[in-house]
């Protein structure tokens, strides 16, 4: 019997396959996981951006409040629009509902975050 020790090409071949099927879902692993990442940074950017619009509203009071179709905020490499919708309601006294909204594109899709406040009449 003539027995040589060694590796087919067979054997190299398979070996071959299944190191590239799991470095192939490594990568897509490490890829939308960067991305989701990437995504919940800006969406907290947003977030902080519409506090940082309802602080400003609040603090300037009941008559300073007006409607804003959006203005535009360059921040880490994102354009978000931040815009504000008013509503005066009036209910033993004046009130107005302020909606602060922040949007921005990323890859191909919009997305949003909301806030509303109420502000009394002084």
């Amino acid at each position: 019997m003539n027995s040589k020790a060694g590796v087919t090409l067979v054997e190299v071949m398979v070996a071959i396959i299944i190191f590239t099927i799991v470095m192939v879902g490594g990568f897509v692993f490490f890829f939308y996981g960067r991305s989701y990442i990437a995504h919940s940074n800006h969406q907290r950017m947003a977030l902080e951006l519409t506090k940082e619009k309802i602080e400003i509203c609040k603090a300037f009071g009941y008559d300073s409040v007006v409607l804003d179709p959006g203005t535009g905020v360059l921040l880490g490499g994102i354009q978000f629009t931040r815009s504000v919708a008013v509503n005066e309601t009036s209910l033993n006294g004046t009130y107005k509902t302020v909606t602060v909204t922040t949007s921005w594109q990323e890859r191909g899709n919009n997305y949003d975050v909301k806030l509303v406040t109420i502000i009394a009449q002084d």
